[in-house]
């Protein structure tokens, strides 16, 4: 008789037995350790481990014997979900989420595990976080949503399937905020693709009623024409303008004044 006590203590490294047992993939120690020694799955970040090193059966196990695939664990800054999805483990994100895993809670970074998918072009994996997402896409902590961060990373494969299933307002709204954030930064060489998104979010939306001139923006309004934002196109200052009242009425209307105090701020560093 193994006592209980021996099988959950906790190392000085702060894990246990079944851990060690995940991490190096020991199938029959892991099915041992809890079959007849009944170690508690839930601790200790079991699950984490063996999605981190890519041991898809032991997810399985641990998943078909309770181990909850959303739960938090103090030692580590990441879910079993966005531990899978970094390391590009396609089985363990399907199994994960077949067990109920939840695609929208973010890590510690503030980000889900689609964005860490987008960002090293893990496509295959992107695609089937973005079918789970059910249409809850949401900005994260640094202010970007899933398409501005595709767009950013020059994704085009998750571009154009972002493209495919948004409603056309959100799409131009993102890619303008995009806009904004290339323009604030003075990122000169994303000056044509700012310039782009907010041509096209003016050109396929209804005009908006004028803005009442403020000193704060030097007295400027937003464009409300093409023939109005070309004539500034040239003018960097101009434009740094133009994105704030952009940024201003789109991240404060939906709640997101955080974001536009972030930018506010960073324009005042860049400028």
């Amino acid at each position: 008789y193994i006592y209980p006590t021996i099988i959950d203590h906790v190392c000085d490294d702060g894990r246990t037995a079944l851990w060690h047992a995940c991490k190096n993939g020991d199938f029959d120690l892991v099915q041992e350790l809890i079959e007849d020694g009944h170690a508690t799955i839930n601790k200790c970040g079991v699950l984490i481990v063996a999605a981190q090193n890519g041991h898809e059966k032991i997810v399985d196990y641990l998943l078909s014997k309770g181990c909850d695939p959303n739960r938090y664990t103090k030692n580590y800054n990441e879910r079993a979900l966005h531990a899978a999805s970094r390391r590009n483990h396609l089985g363990i994100v399907n199994a994960l989420l077949k067990h109920g895993a939840d695609p929208t809670i973010l890590d510690d970074n503030k980000r889900t595990a689609l964005e860490y998918a987008i960002h090293k072009r893990y496509n295959k994996i992107a695609n089937i976080l973005i079918n789970h997402h059910g249409n809850r896409f949401v900005m994260n902590g640094t202010g970007f949503t899933p398409l501005m961060l595709a767009a950013y990373c020059n994704n085009t494969s998750i571009v154009n399937t972002f493209l495919n299933i948004l409603p056309l307002q959100q799409i131009l709204d993102e890619l303008a905020l995009l806009a904004c954030r290339y323009t604030i930064d003075g990122n000169v060489n994303k000056r044509d693709q700012a310039y782009c998104y907010f041509e096209n979010a003016l050109n396929m939306t209804k005009p908006l009623c004028k803005c009442i001139p403020r000193e704060v923006f030097e007295y400027h309004t937003e464009c409300q024409t093409l023939d109005e934002l070309a004539r500034i196109r040239e003018d960097d200052d101009r434009m740094r303008i133009h994105a704030l009242l952009v940024s201003e009425r789109l991240l404060i209307t939906n709640g997101h004044i955080n974001h536009f105090i972030s930018l506010i701020i960073k324009q005042n560093s860049v400028y």
